[in-house]
């Protein structure tokens, strides 16, 4: 069970919303590295207070997941290739109706030169719903660079490049990122693209990073400056 509180833009202006809910699924997997194949059925009810379309909301599903990833089988790990896939199909009491939703993940590096990497990334989402509650955000760390735009799609893909230089062996990275992106909103497709730069501290078991990033149809001046640290024990 988790709460959140949600932001959202729409063509009516910010709204925010709480929901509190859970989630379980039941499912077979089968797994041979670098494979990884799931499928599974669940539900999930979430309680909704200052949402505009009802009080509560659940779904029940069934899908399938395809996943791949040869880091296991990489001498470095930066060299590693990864890829996820998930199709879900099911039913919410929001809406009434048959849904599909469609999930993509890829990520790869490549080693330009001895200190001089890129590391790429693509990803898409899409589902049949209306309800902004199923819609992901556009503008999130895979599109980022606009600070207070919270706008949820139905359909968006993304692609970002970065190309970090190895400052000090195995410890410090650092080099400029570029981010694209198209969405749907209000039955029209659009498209942003930002771009900025990022420093990488890895102490071997804690990797953190800062970066920074702007929308290229504003200025530098008027972007966002993000966080995030991951590590493994």
């Amino acid at each position: 069970s988790a709460r959140r509180r949600a932001d959202v833009s729409d063509r009516d202006g910010l709204y925010l919303y709480d929901s509190e809910g859970f989630s379980g699924e039941l499912g077979l997997y089968s797994e041979r590295e670098p494979f990884f194949f799931n499928v599974f059925g669940g539900a999930d009810y979430d309680r909704l207070d200052d949402y505009e379309d009802g009080e509560s909301v659940s779904s029940f599903y069934g899908g399938i997941r395809l996943s791949y990833s040869d880091m296991p089988l990489r001498i470095e790990a930066a060299d590693a290739v990864s890829f996820s896939g998930e199709i879900k199909s099911g039913r919410n009491s929001l809406e009434g109706e048959a849904f599909l939703r469609m999930k993509l993940d890829f990520s790869t590096s490549v080693r330009l030169m001895t200190r001089l990497s890129s590391a790429i990334r693509l990803y898409s989402f899409f589902t049949t719903e209306d309800e902004i509650f199923f819609r992901e955000y556009v503008f999130d760390a895979m599109l980022p660079g606009r600070r207070d735009d919270f706008l949820r799609s139905s359909m968006r893909g993304t692609a970002s490049a970065g190309f970090p230089v190895e400052l000090y062996k195995n410890v410090l990275y650092a080099g400029p990122a570029f981010y694209g992106g198209v969405y749907e909103s209000d039955d029209e497709y659009c498209s942003a693209m930002s771009s900025g730069g990022r420093v990488s501290v890895n102490t071997g078991s804690i990797i953190f990073d800062i970066s920074y990033a702007f929308d290229v149809s504003e200025t530098w001046r008027d972007g966002i400056v993000m966080f995030a640290a991951k590590g493994s024990f």
